[in-house]
């Protein structure tokens, strides 16, 4: 090999690239069938924001993508799962996914029985959501300076409170004192996001899967609204 011309290595290199993505392809796929605990997840990206999105489908336990379709919309997931029967005829345990109705809907159909696991980065984005929507409420409501000081220091809410240094828990303290409303959300979103019970799925320890409980309840699939 190392005496062949480079464009020769090249060209060798491009002709057996089909093949050999061809062949992983059907590997991960027939994989994936013969899981028997197969976790799928479902997840939307765009190269650029803003941009068309796109639907990955991965095999998250065999740590493989197992394809990507374009669009996000529910007839474009239907028309895929018509025109692909190797998708409707993988038997996941679970699938992981984020919190779009849409997703949901489609997934319903095509795995009645899989339990549907809304991923900690969106239920943690919703919850957030929620603490800010109920801020701007009470914002409207207070007196200019201290809708300034609100507003300019509103991202103090969001993280945890032991992870602030001093000076912005101080500031935060002052926020909170605003309003007793405020408060209460504030401390029902850092009760939700540290104290929750989070349970790891014990039958598949090597994925980490992680599933966040509340009061005993499943986390809802539906768009979180502030409290």
């Amino acid at each position: 090999m190392q005496d062949l011309p480079a464009s020769t290595v090249q060209r060798m290199h491009q002709e057996a690239l089909p093949a050999e993505n061809e062949r992983l392809l059907e590997q991960a796929w027939r994989q994936a069938k013969d899981t028997p605990e197969l976790v799928l997840g479902i997840d939307d990206f765009a190269i650029k924001k803003g941009y068309t999105y796109n639907t990955g489908i991965h095999d998250l336990r065999g740590e493989t993508m197992l394809d990507l379709l374009a669009g996000r919309k529910l007839d474009a997931l239907r028309a895929y799962a018509q025109q692909h029967p190797d998708f409707l005829n993988l038997n996941p345990k679970a699938v992981v996914m984020d919190l779009a109705q849409t997703y949901h809907t489609w997934l319903s159909e095509c795995f009645p029985g899989a339990l549907r696991i809304a991923d900690r980065f969106h239920v943690h984005g919703c919850v957030i959501e929620s603490v800010q929507a109920v801020r701007k409420s009470v914002q409207s409501t207070l007196f200019p300076r201290a809708k300034v000081i609100l507003k300019s220091h509103h991202r103090l809410l969001n993280p945890p409170a032991d992870s602030l240094p001093e000076k912005s828990r101080t500031q935060l303290d002052q926020l909170l004192a605003f309003s007793p409303l405020l408060r209460e959300v504030w401390e029902w979103k850092e009760a939700f996001l540290t104290g929750m019970i989070i349970r790891q799925i014990t039958m598949w320890p090597s994925l980490g899967l992680l599933v966040g409980v509340s009061r005993g309840k499943p986390l809802s699939t539906k768009r979180c609204k502030a409290p």
